[in-house]
């Protein structure tokens, strides 16, 4: 493999990682609007404590998902961050980072 084709991998894989951190956000948005209140819920799921229950599970849900889109987005940073210092300061780049990224098959 010579070197600009890791490249050209290292901005491939920060792509993926964009795309999932656009995904998980978009689903993060999406949650935040599944909120259900007293008004759509019986006297029973109130007082029984289920629409409490399914608000703290949708509030996870949401929290979850937008803590994967910024750490998704982090990887795909990061993967950049790798491609330019080796694009900046080429032989010594190459040996601090040799075999500390190996490109999927």
């Amino acid at each position: 493999m010579t070197v600009n084709v890791a490249f050209e991998a290292l901005e491939h894989d920060a792509r993926l990682w964009e795309d999932v951190s656009s995904t998980l956000g978009t689903a993060s948005g999406a949650v935040s609007g599944f909120t259900l209140g007293d008004d759509v819920l019986s006297i029973a799921a109130t007082e029984s404590g289920c629409s409490a229950a399914y608000e703290r599970s949708r509030s996870h849900m949401q929290t979850l998902l937008g803590e994967g889109a910024t750490e998704t987005q982090v990887i795909a940073t990061t993967l950049r961050q790798v491609k330019a210092a080796y694009e900046a300061s080429d032989a010594s780049a190459q040996a601090q980072f040799d075999g500390e990224w190996e490109p999927t098959k």
